[in-house]
């Protein structure tokens, strides 16, 4: 009996030890996010300790950072991207992005539901027409981008009325329902379950939110580590004027040898061979009918309880391609009325680049924005972001 105490003792001594080092770190890892935030950081495109997390956005907002949320068009390598041309002489704000292809509506409505954003946050949105060309939202697409942490976070969140959190919970249920992250499609049922259910579930899932905000805070600390040494953004010096002519030039070279006004490396390995399959490819696709007008609408209905006040950019696309693929000119322009009529009905500031379609190094390429584009954006951004 002694020898089975004495083991007793000895395990629970062990756990003790493991638990204190498991919270000095912890504490640690917090302190370290705090101070070797860096731009760079903020910078990299697709990065899932950053994007499915929340220390390290958290940080960049208490910085007083744009958050910026979008899609693959941040991806594309031009020195007008924002992440160029943060801070300038009108906005001495860094600037964070946040997105990935396939991340839409309904995954930017839950990572900014999750974050500590008010008033004072500066939040940019970025509306993609890409996204409204399918009438649903791709399972496999949304869970591979899901993040559970922020989801429970932002059904936690409260400053969020139960009816919006219901919503998306039916939203969530419905695009992970038989597919993956069972863990989410569990909870969303947790509300409307009966309560013995609740009961058993319930500490699970507070184990799991811990266990998940661990992870994120070790995961956040080790990325930091591995980018303190990096420089921090520097001031662009620019005037607006110069960094327009620079875009000019720069879209100039690039652009030689299309009717589309891409960039030639794009058109020979992407337009050029498929040429003959493109044309009217999206002949028949209806803009108009597609979930994620639902989900547009959530999105600005959770900026609107949150105080949040975001800058909306409705991206336009290449008009030349477009034309060619199928989907005309009066057909994005319906889609553009009724994307402008929602955000304003909610009364936030927008742009709409619908008037650039057919403007040359506007865009990179068949519908990112590229040297001009980006431009136009960063300095409304900067106007609006002072």
């Amino acid at each position: 009996m002694n020898k089975l105490l004495r083991k007793i003792v000895l395990a629970f001594i062990s756990l003790l030890i493991a638990l204190s080092i498991l919270f000095i770190y912890y504490k640690y890892a917090i302190k370290n996010i705090e101070n070797n935030y860096s731009s760079e950081i903020m910078h990299l495109y697709s990065n899932e300790t950053r994007d499915k997390g929340l220390r390290i956005l958290e940080q960049g907002l208490e910085n007083n950072d744009i958050l910026l949320l979008g899609s693959s068009d941040l991806r594309i390598k031009v020195e007008q991207n924002p992440i160029n041309l943060f801070p300038n002489n009108t906005s001495n704000k860094n600037i964070i992005i946040s997105g990935k292809p396939r991340v839409q509506s309904l995954l930017n409505l839950i990572k900014l539901g999750a974050l500590d954003v008010n008033k004072d946050s500066n939040i940019g949105i970025i509306v993609s027409l890409q996204w409204f060309m399918r009438s649903k939202v791709e399972k496999a697409s949304f869970n591979s981008n899901f993040s559970e942490l922020q989801f429970y976070e932002f059904m936690e969140n409260k400053n969020i009325s139960n009816d919006l959190k219901d919503k998306v919970a039916n939203r969530v249920f419905s695009l992970t329902n038989n597919v993956a992250n069972h863990n989410a499609t569990v909870y969303t049922q947790l509300d409307t379950s009966h309560k013995i259910f609740q009961k058993t579930f319930r500490p699970f899932f507070n184990f799991q939110k811990w266990f998940l905000d661990l992870q994120d805070t070790y995961k956040s600390s080790f990325l930091l580590d591995r980018y303190k040494n990096k420089n921090q953004a520097i001031k662009n010096e620019l005037s607006w004027q110069e960094l327009d002519e620079l875009a000019e030039s720069q879209g100039e070279k690039s652009v030689t040898n299309n009717d589309m006004f891409v960039e030639d490396q794009y058109y020979v390995k992407e337009l050029q061979p498929n040429l003959k399959d493109l044309k009217n490819k999206y002949e028949g696709i209806n803009l108009l009918k597609s979930d994620e007008f639902n989900d547009l609408e959530l999105l600005l209905e959770l900026c609107t309880e949150l105080g949040v006040k975001p800058f909306v950019i409705i991206e336009s696309t290449n008009g030349y391609f477009y034309d060619y693929a199928g989907i005309n000119k009066e057909q994005r322009d319906s889609y553009y009325d009724k994307t402008r009529q929602l955000v304003e009905k909610y009364g936030f500031n927008y742009i709409d680049l619908r008037d650039f379609e057919y403007d040359k190094y506007f865009y990179f390429d068949a519908m990112h924005l590229g040297w001009k584009g980006w431009l136009y954006v960063s300095k409304e951004m900067s106007e609006y972001f002072k």
